[in-house]
């Protein structure tokens, strides 16, 4: 294992090209294959492999700290392959371009039990990742500190370029105990930032019990078992007339559209239907024709 107990250093770390193998029998709380604990530090954990750890593989426990998980392989972890947690508030992590859960050629399993798991941090940045063959989910985001977290561009829950299902047993995305105002996809003009998030075992985005301010913008959401996105219990929530204010529940079970007819004729796409919601409030609905 690598521990970084960080102290009250103001230095960087960086652990690079590394392999670490072999912690099957890691049964201590908050034991991981790669763990730093820093308090001012900068740390950067970039192109290494992690396989076969009892619980975490990469766990990155730090107050107030802009670090960087990128180009790494984790496979094999039995909890998260890359948990960001601190009861200090952990912010402003960059998780970008790992293989979780993933073969190194793209295509082979090899899950863990999460592949991200953020808890109670704030302002994280996870993008351009491939995660699937997770038996928990692929992402969870958990806790009421835990807001202004992004999840843009990643691949959940099938291999690069359609080859083939690679789906979580669980969720793609979930968001409980509280979370709120996190961003899954793309605002407007992030072309590359919309997730794919297919092939899962469950719901593509379920918001549990999370709370309110969540923003779900320009997904791909197909073949999940469940519903591609679900707000509260699991399964359909029926719309309310009138929509009656929900603060507690989430994103305040906002009712979804109802569409009573699409077509698409050479220029123009038309997309008919309506959505009951709060007097005078204003409702984004983004629809994608492919093909």
């Amino acid at each position: 294992n690598f521990h970084n107990g960080g102290g009250d250093s103001n230095g960087s770390i960086v652990v690079e090209n590394c392999l670490v193998f072999g912690q099957p029998n890691n049964t201590a709380a908050g034991t991981a294959a790669l763990h730093i604990a820093t308090w001012g530090n900068n740390a950067c954990v970039v192109n290494c492999t992690v396989a076969d750890n009892h619980i975490s593989g990469l766990e990155l426990e730090t107050q107030n700290t802009a670090s960087a998980f990128v180009y790494n392989s984790v496979a094999y972890s039995n909890g998260e392959a890359i948990l960001i947690d601190s009861i200090t508030g952990a912010a402003s992590h960059i998780v970008a371009g790992n293989l979780i859960g993933v073969a190194p050629d793209g295509m082979g399993a090899s899950g863990n039990g999460t592949g991200i798991r953020i808890d109670n941090a704030q302002g994280n940045v996870l993008e351009n990742n491939l995660i699937g063959n997770n038996t928990v989910a692929g992402i969870i985001i958990n806790g009421p500190s835990a807001h202004a977290n992004v999840v843009r561009g990643n691949i959940i829950g099938e291999t690069p370029n359609n080859a083939q299902a690679a789906g979580n047993m669980g969720p793609g995305v979930l968001i409980e105990n509280g979370s709120y105002n996190n961003r899954i996809g793309a605002l407007p003009g992030d072309y590359n930032g919309a997730n794919v998030i297919n092939f899962n075992g469950t719901q593509g985005v379920f918001v549990s019990n999370g709370g309110a301010g969540n923003l779900l913008l320009a997904n791909t959401l197909g073949f999940n078992t469940g519903l591609a996105i679900d707000l509260g219990a699991a399964g359909p929530t029926p719309n309310q007339n009138p929509q009656v204010s929900s603060p507690s529940q989430p994103n305040e079970l906002q009712n979804f559209p109802v569409i009573s007819n699409a077509f698409r004729t050479q220029a123009t796409e038309w997309v008919q239907g309506s959505v009951t919601t709060f007097a005078n409030q204003t409702v984004q609905i983004d629809d994608d024709f492919e093909g």
